[in-house]
């Protein structure tokens, strides 16, 4: 009896009844390969360096300069004077060292306070000497009257006479 059930059971399934409808759902599995994607990659890096150079102007006017020969080098002062000039500077005639400064070195530069910034201009050209206060008085020949107008001092040392100018110290 049980197997008779089943059979008819199973005949009822197949039984076209147009009030019963078998859904059929279908599912379907794709299954692909993994998807790979190589590339290649450069990264190139470059560093780019700037260097600014600023250019201080020259202070050529409001002072007249007067040269000093403390080198022992024959000509040496008419030499700068000539140069200075050839960069904008007034300058009056050079003249020789004479006192306690006839003799140096190591070139210096004194002005008197008004002369300030021309007497900067002219210590950067000359590689960056240290302007001094304008002694009394002034060791040259004809010693303060010496300097006629004059209000920069350059007392020509045996370092820079006969020389060209070094290029010029960077400003302060």
């Amino acid at each position: 009896m049980l197997a008779l059930g089943l059979v008819a059971g199973l005949a009822a399934c197949t039984d076209p009844d147009p009030q019963v409808r078998s859904s059929v759902v279908t599912a379907t599995t794709t299954t692909l390969p993994p998807t790979t994607t190589s590339s290649t990659s450069t990264t190139t890096t470059s560093t780019t360096s700037t260097t600014t150079t600023t250019t201080i102007p020259l202070v050529t006017e409001g002072a007249v300069v007067k040269v000093a020969n403390a080198s022992g080098v024959p000509r040496a002062a008419a030499a700068l004077s000539s140069q200075l000039v050839g960069l904008g500077f007034a300058v009056a005639e050079p003249v020789n060292a004479a006192g306690w400064e006839q003799a140096l070195d190591v070139t210096k530069v004194y002005a008197r306070e008004e002369a300030r910034g021309v007497a900067e201009s002219v210590a950067r050209v000359l590689g960056g000497i240290t302007v001094e206060r304008m002694p009394t008085p002034a060791p040259i020949d004809g010693a303060t009257a010496g300097l006629g107008d004059a209000t920069v001092l350059v007392m020509l040392g045996a370092d820079l006479a006969g020389k060209p100018l070094p290029p010029p110290a960077p400003a302060p």
